[in-house]
């Protein structure tokens, strides 16, 4: 799932701009550009999709980022962290298998159990 902002809809960027308002005041992710804070949030909704029970929510479902805002939010910013520590410890790295390794790691995967929860007794 790869895209460039040119390729949103109006009502995807809104959402975007709306999921980047606490990224960008977030000290632990002020290191980061918006494209690399947009990665994240795409990231975030990428593996609450991918997350059995798989579901297609795009960022074009505002009842979705509206309902699961904090979760989508706490996801990026897990991401963001994990990644921060990545890059301290051994390099970059986008890949979440090696992000879970990462010092920042337990907390990128307490937000997955989240989701697993989430997926199981609410969307299914």
């Amino acid at each position: 799932m790869e895209f460039t902002i040119g390729e949103l809809s109006q009502i995807a960027v809104d959402n975007v701009n709306d999921l980047l308002r606490p990224l960008r005041v977030n000290k632990e992710c002020d290191i980061y550009s918006v494209d690399e804070l947009v990665a994240f949030i795409y990231q975030s909704l990428s593996i609450f999709n991918e997350t059995p029970i798989f579901t297609l929510f795009t960022l074009d479902d505002t009842s979705f980022i509206e309902k699961f805002y904090d979760v989508l939010i706490q996801g990026a910013v897990c991401l963001a962290l994990a990644n921060k520590s990545r890059i301290e410890h051994s390099g970059v790295s986008f890949i979440v298998s090696d992000l879970l390794q990462a010092p920042k790691g337990k907390e990128l995967e307490h937000w997955m159990d989240i989701v697993r929860v989430i997926k199981k007794e609410v969307i299914s």
